[in-house]
Protein backbone atom coordinates (compact mmCIF):
# COMPACT_ATOMS: atom_id res chain seq x y z
CA UNK A 1 0.00 0.00 0.00
CA UNK A 2 2.60 2.52 0.78
CA UNK A 3 4.03 1.66 -2.45
CA UNK A 4 0.72 2.37 -4.02
CA UNK A 5 0.72 5.57 -2.84
CA UNK A 6 4.04 7.30 -4.03
CA UNK A 7 3.28 6.54 -7.50
CA UNK A 8 -0.05 8.77 -6.74
CA UNK A 9 1.69 11.77 -5.41
CA UNK A 10 1.48 14.70 -7.89
CA UNK A 11 -2.19 13.79 -9.14
CA UNK A 12 -3.71 16.27 -6.86
CA UNK A 13 -2.21 19.07 -8.06
CA UNK A 14 -2.70 17.61 -12.13
CA UNK A 15 -6.67 17.36 -11.10
CA UNK A 16 -6.79 21.24 -9.37
CA UNK A 17 -5.28 22.33 -12.79
CA UNK A 18 -7.50 20.77 -15.08
CA UNK A 19 -10.27 21.99 -12.49
CA UNK A 20 -8.98 25.42 -12.99
CA UNK A 21 -8.80 25.51 -16.66
CA UNK A 22 -12.54 24.15 -16.97
CA UNK A 23 -13.68 26.32 -14.77
CA UNK A 24 -11.59 29.65 -16.69
CA UNK A 25 -13.18 28.35 -20.14
CA UNK A 26 -16.35 28.61 -18.55
CA UNK A 27 -15.94 31.98 -17.20
CA UNK A 28 -14.48 33.47 -20.62
CA UNK A 29 -17.84 31.82 -22.45
CA UNK A 30 -19.71 33.59 -19.60
CA UNK A 31 -17.74 37.27 -20.31
CA UNK A 32 -18.06 36.89 -23.92
CA UNK A 33 -21.68 35.87 -23.71
CA UNK A 34 -22.41 38.99 -21.46
CA UNK A 35 -20.03 41.65 -23.56
CA UNK A 36 -22.57 40.67 -26.90
CA UNK A 37 -25.82 40.96 -24.62
CA UNK A 38 -24.88 44.32 -23.61
CA UNK A 39 -23.78 44.92 -27.24
CA UNK A 40 -27.07 43.74 -28.50
CA UNK A 41 -29.20 45.40 -25.95
CA UNK A 42 -27.41 48.57 -26.46
CA UNK A 43 -28.13 48.70 -30.69
CA UNK A 44 -31.77 47.48 -29.85
CA UNK A 45 -31.92 50.28 -27.60
CA UNK A 46 -30.76 52.99 -29.98
CA UNK A 47 -32.87 51.40 -32.98
CA UNK A 48 -35.82 52.17 -31.05
CA UNK A 49 -35.02 55.41 -29.95
CA UNK A 50 -34.11 56.26 -33.74
CA UNK A 51 -37.34 54.49 -35.08
CA UNK A 52 -39.30 56.86 -32.73
CA UNK A 53 -37.38 59.82 -33.84
CA UNK A 54 -38.12 59.15 -37.02
CA UNK A 55 -41.73 58.31 -36.66
CA UNK A 56 -42.06 61.84 -34.48
CA UNK A 57 -40.73 63.41 -37.76
CA UNK A 58 -42.84 62.07 -40.13
CA UNK A 59 -45.91 63.11 -37.34
CA UNK A 60 -44.22 66.39 -37.35
CA UNK A 61 -44.81 66.38 -41.47
CA UNK A 62 -48.42 66.46 -41.65
CA UNK A 63 -50.72 69.75 -42.56
CA UNK A 64 -53.82 69.43 -40.18
CA UNK A 65 -54.89 73.28 -42.57
CA UNK A 66 -56.69 70.71 -44.92
CA UNK A 67 -53.58 68.96 -46.59
CA UNK A 68 -53.67 71.61 -49.34
CA UNK A 69 -49.58 71.91 -49.89
CA UNK A 70 -46.87 69.26 -49.81
CA UNK A 71 -45.23 68.87 -46.74
CA UNK A 72 -42.18 71.14 -46.14
CA UNK A 73 -39.13 68.99 -45.51
CA UNK A 74 -36.80 70.78 -42.89
CA UNK A 75 -32.84 70.58 -42.61
CA UNK A 76 -30.63 67.93 -41.38
CA UNK A 77 -31.07 68.14 -37.99
CA UNK A 78 -29.80 66.53 -34.54
CA UNK A 79 -30.67 65.40 -31.49
CA UNK A 80 -28.11 63.97 -29.36
CA UNK A 81 -26.22 61.57 -30.61
CA UNK A 82 -28.75 61.31 -33.54
CA UNK A 83 -28.33 62.79 -36.99
CA UNK A 84 -32.04 62.85 -38.51
CA UNK A 85 -32.09 63.98 -42.42
CA UNK A 86 -35.14 64.43 -44.31
CA UNK A 87 -35.44 63.25 -47.76
CA UNK A 88 -38.29 63.57 -51.19
CA UNK A 89 -38.18 59.97 -52.70
CA UNK A 90 -36.62 61.18 -55.82
CA UNK A 91 -37.34 57.90 -57.74
CA UNK A 92 -41.11 57.35 -56.64
CA UNK A 93 -41.35 61.14 -57.19
CA UNK A 94 -40.48 60.95 -60.81
CA UNK A 95 -43.63 57.91 -61.64
CA UNK A 96 -46.08 59.79 -63.82
CA UNK A 97 -48.90 57.68 -62.14
CA UNK A 98 -47.63 59.35 -58.26
CA UNK A 99 -46.73 62.77 -59.83
CA UNK A 100 -50.31 63.03 -60.91
CA UNK A 101 -52.19 62.20 -57.85
CA UNK A 102 -50.04 64.66 -55.25
CA UNK A 103 -48.56 62.24 -53.33
CA UNK A 104 -45.53 62.94 -51.94
CA UNK A 105 -42.91 60.80 -50.90
CA UNK A 106 -41.16 61.13 -47.72
CA UNK A 107 -38.14 59.43 -46.30
CA UNK A 108 -36.59 60.34 -42.65
CA UNK A 109 -33.28 58.78 -42.78
CA UNK A 110 -31.57 58.63 -38.64
CA UNK A 111 -28.15 57.60 -38.27
CA UNK A 112 -26.04 57.02 -34.98
CA UNK A 113 -22.14 56.21 -34.44
CA UNK A 114 -21.18 53.18 -33.16
CA UNK A 115 -19.25 53.15 -29.68
CA UNK A 116 -15.65 53.24 -30.22
CA UNK A 117 -15.75 52.60 -33.77
CA UNK A 118 -16.10 54.38 -37.12
CA UNK A 119 -19.33 52.61 -37.88
CA UNK A 120 -22.45 54.08 -38.09
CA UNK A 121 -26.05 52.82 -37.81
CA UNK A 122 -28.90 53.84 -39.96
CA UNK A 123 -32.97 53.71 -39.75
CA UNK A 124 -34.83 54.53 -42.67
CA UNK A 125 -38.74 55.21 -42.42
CA UNK A 126 -41.12 55.95 -45.54
CA UNK A 127 -44.72 57.39 -45.95
CA UNK A 128 -46.77 59.19 -48.60
CA UNK A 129 -48.56 62.65 -47.84
CA UNK A 130 -51.31 63.10 -50.26
CA UNK A 131 -52.19 66.77 -50.67
CA UNK A 132 -55.00 69.19 -52.50
CA UNK A 133 -53.61 70.64 -55.06
CA UNK A 134 -55.57 74.14 -55.21
CA UNK A 135 -55.97 75.33 -58.29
Amino acid sequence: MIECQKNNRGWILVDAMFGIVIISFVVLALMASYIQTTKSTSYSDKATQATYIAQRGLESLKKYDGGITAPVLPATTTSGIFTITYQQDAITKQLSHIAALNIAPVRIIVTWPEPNTQKTNTIQVSSYYFYYDNP
